[in-house]
């Protein structure tokens, strides 16, 4: 479950869920949450397949030569 979710969710049960720090635009619950995370998870996802092929290719490698 997404956080704003879990905030709407508890905003129901008791009324005084205090806002989670940049979750929403401007700090408006009415607005989408902001995902200014995607570009990082998007280059930290590329590197770590790179890492995985690179391994992988070493590890080919040293088994063929031997």
């Amino acid at each position: 479950m997404a956080l704003a979710a879990k905030y709407r969710r508890d905003l129901e049960r008791d009324g005084s869920c205090p806002l989670p720090a940049n979750c929403f635009c401007y700090d408006d619950p009415d607005l989408d949450p902001e995902y200014s995370w995607s570009a990082s998870s998007d280059a930290f996802f590329k590197n770590w397949l790179r890492v995985g092929a690179r391994r992988r290719m070493a590890a080919s490698f040293v088994w063929s030569a031997a």
